[in-house]
């Protein structure tokens, strides 16, 4: 079982386990479900591998966390407070409204 690779998905902060997997006696070795070494369950399938473990065990993917998806130029035009809406008092429900200003 030499060739075997634990199925993951790697997100830019976390690593979900696609299925059962665990860890060697040692806490070091990631082995399948069913492997006689089998000491400790790591993760179930969709259970998320703390990060911090992640890392020690040499899951986690340094260059994809540090990365920045969006373009600077994205960054600096998105806006920090929703847009202002105006309604004209002939575009307000026919309900008693609040307007500013009336």
């Amino acid at each position: 079982m030499s060739d075997w690779k634990p199925k993951l998905r790697r997100g830019p902060f976390s690593i979900t386990a696609l299925e059962r997997l665990w860890l060697k006696a040692d806490y070091k070795t990631i082995v399948p479900d069913g492997d006689p070494e089998a000491a400790v369950l790591l993760a179930a399938p969709l259970n998320d591998i703390p990060q911090k473990l992640a890392r020690r065990l040499g899951l986690f993917d340094e260059e994809k966390a540090n990365s920045n998806t969006a373009s600077p130029e994205d960054i600096k035009n998105r806006s920090t407070r929703p847009a202002e809406v105006t309604v004209t008092r002939e575009e307000a429900p026919a309900k008693k409204v609040n307007l500013k200003g009336s």
